[in-house]
Order: structure tokens, then sequence, then C-alpha cells
């Protein structure tokens, strides 16, 4: 049976139906993930050692990222990767566009285990099979917050010189804000020391609880007398514990 190659990652915030559909699928020979959430289910998808073949996704997830963000964020990890939309509400029109171009489809809930396998085999037939390499690293971002706006956009040029992606804010709220809606991986928080010294103790771990794959990391922004400010900018990312090949 051609499903005992396949790991397929289902993602609902109700337990019943990602119950239901582990049931379902590993009954027909697949190996099955399940996550929560899309924070969840990113986590997942960046970790998990082996291939992951389609992606089972509820379109609406409150307050977390939508299904539709999640198999943007899965899909730049795993190219290729199948993805089969599940809800009890009519497709979106970006769904809609999607399942017209043949790059996923969509379920309405309910649905019976028979519908579930049969529309399961036939989107993967449909779908390259690029989705089995490995996932790919490098799209985890780093998250700036910084207040001061020239160290800032420094900093995260210095950063992006080196291949990585930058998000930048310049206060809690941007940075919760950016937490909560980017789509994909955010490995590091790079934070200005006293920035997060004045947040109280339940802020700094909403951070934690949005993206728990996030470190944070702190460092003093402040300047020292006549120093440059490319040798400052430097001197900050030293204290996060990053060095710079320097390379253009």
């Amino acid at each position: 049976m051609d499903s005992l190659t396949h790991t397929i990652l289902v993602v609902d915030d109700e337990a019943h139906i990602r119950d239901f559909a582990r049931h379902v699928l590993e009954n027909q020979g697949y190996s099955v993930l399940t996550a929560k959430n899309g924070v969840e289910a990113l986590l997942l998808g960046e970790h998990h050692p082996g291939p992951i073949r389609a992606l089972i996704t509820d379109l609406n997830m409150p307050p977390y990222m939508g299904g539709c963000e999640l198999a943007q964020g899965m899909r730049r990890m795993r190219p290729g990767l199948a993805v089969l939309y599940i809800s009890g509400y009519p497709a979106d029109a970006m769904v809609q566009s999607e399942v017209l171009e043949e790059k996923a489809d969509f379920l309405a809930k309910p649905f019976t285990p028979e519908t579930l396998v049969r529309r399961l085999k036939a989107l993967i037939r449909r779908q390259a099979p690029a989705a089995m390499a490995a996932p790919r690293k490098n799209d985890r971002a780093i998250l700036l917050l910084v207040p001061e706006g020239n160290l800032r956009s420094g900093i995260a040029s210095l950063l992006r010189v080196e291949g990585l992606q930058v998000l930048e804010s310049r206060n809690f709220p941007e940075a919760l804000m950016i937490c909560q809606w980017h789509v994909g991986y955010i490995g590091l928080l790079l934070a200005d020391r006293d920035t997060l010294a004045r947040l109280p103790l339940e802020l700094t771990e909403r951070l934690g609880q949005m993206r728990p794959e996030m470190r944070i990391l702190c460092a003093a922004a402040v300047s020292w007398a006549g120093e440059p400010d490319e040798e400052r900018m430097r001197r900050v990312l030293e204290e996060w514990g990053l060095e710079l090949t320097g390379g253009e």
C-alpha cells in the first residue's frame, strides 16, 4: 500500500476532529502527526526528521493563524506539500483560487471517512513529490526589538548581508503583532535589555507562549561616545552572541 510511505499532518483546534482524522488515516496505513494550532504545526514541520506528504488543516483556528497562513508557511519549508483545507464554512476566495489552480483541495465539514480518504489520495496523486525533501532551515527569521531607529536599521542591514531574514519592531506591541501574524518561524528575538526590563513578566511570557520555538536574547543598545555606528552595531550583536563574517 503506497500510503505506508506517507506522513500526513492534521491540524484542527477541535480535538474530536483531529482524533477522527487520525483514526481514519492510520487505518489506511498512513503515519499521522497532529497539532491543535498553526504554531504547533509549524514546529512539527520544522523539526519532524522525515517527509510530510500532505497537510490537512482547518481554515479557522482563532486566535492563532488560519489555515491559509499555515499552508503558506509549511510550503516554504516543504515545497510541493499537498494541502487539504477543511471547514464548516464555505471556502473563501483564496481557497477557491487554490482549488481551481489544483494547488489544494477543500472538504466541507462534516465529512465521512470514505470521502476524506478519497480526496486525500486524489490530492496526493496530482501533487509533485517535492515535499518529500527534508524541511528547509533558512526560513528562520530574526525579530529585532530595538526602539532606536538608526541602530535598529543598521543591525538589520548587517544581518541581512549575512543572508538572514530580519523582522523589525520599535516596541513591544509591534513585536507582539509580528509574533502573532508572521507566517513562518522566528528563531530569535534580539531585544533591547532596557525595553524588556520595563515590561511586566506576563507580557514577555506571552511571547514565549505564542512562539515556543523563539529564543530571547537581550543586549544594552546604548551608545559609546565617539564610537562609529557600525562598530556599535557589531558590539551589540556580539553581546547577543552573534558573530558576523563581515563579507558583502
